[in-house]
């Protein structure tokens, strides 16, 4: 089941392109429970040609029983295609320097709580670029 309809898709699409040109981070929250398709939904957002106004994009799932130092590996793996198997634990600077060298759009799937976002909101920068972070949870 697809969350939302094509023109639901296409707007926010629209919107979240809209700003590519400005200044500032922007956080959009797909909330429901299990199986509506918020991933489906995002994943769609994600993977379209219009997102290419981002100079970095990742993908990391958080899930409920996440660390901060296992969701930090997978975001900075995910945004320079890299292996995770093959990284350190990064340090919080590491991963703040590499996002603030462009646009980013992040996804962030599966996030339980609030409490999980506000451990690993201090990842990202929000410098003088457009930078959007998706985070799917769970209602």
């Amino acid at each position: 089941m697809m969350l939302g309809s094509h023109e639901d898709l296409f707007w926010v699409m629209k919107q979240l392109t809209f700003g590519c040109s400005s200044s500032r981070l922007q956080v959009l929250s797909i909330v429901g429970t299990g199986g509506i398709g918020k991933t489906t939904f995002a994943e769609t957002i994600y993977n379209s040609p219009i997102m290419e106004c981002f100079d970095i994009r990742g993908w990391v799932t958080v899930s409920q029983d996440y660390s901060e130092g296992r969701v930090a590996l997978d975001l900075l793996a995910s945004v320079k295609g890299i292996s995770t198997l093959q990284s350190k634990i990064p340090k919080e600077d590491e991963i703040r320097e590499y996002l603030m060298g462009g646009r980013y759009l992040i996804v962030m799937d599966n996030v339980w709580s609030k409490k999980a976002w506000d451990d690993v909101r201090k990842l990202f920068p929000d410098n003088d670029r457009y930078h959007i972070i998706i985070i799917l949870d769970l209602a």
